[in-house]
């Protein structure tokens, strides 16, 4: 089904995250653009957040400063923290009431 791509983030020259309306986060190898590394699915975390009628759309995608960990602000109030293993995304934790 169509969404809408609503934020990307470079993790180095070659290498991008991208995540919008569908609830996934994307991996993506720039110089192979016609599919995705990885695709990580965020579930609903009802658990704590302030939101939770509000489904985990991706709302914006930063990478840390050593390029190990992305942070994604999602549209239920948490925050997915994840890491790429052997070009793997591995969501490592959530943080409630993250905005």
């Amino acid at each position: 089904s169509p969404f809408l791509m609503t934020c990307c983030s470079f993790r180095s020259g070659d290498q991008l995250a991208s995540g919008g309306t569908d609830c996934n986060i994307y991996l993506w190898d720039i110089g192979r653009p016609h599919k995705p590394l990885d695709t990580i699915s965020i579930t609903r975390d009802d658990t704590g957040a302030n939101q939770v009628c509000n489904p985990p759309m991706v709302h914006t995608l930063v990478w840390s400063p050593s390029r190990r960990l992305l942070a994604t602000g999602l549209g239920d109030g948490t925050i997915s923290i994840t890491t790429v293993v052997k070009k793997k995304l591995i969501e490592l934790a959530r943080l409630r009431n993250g905005h």
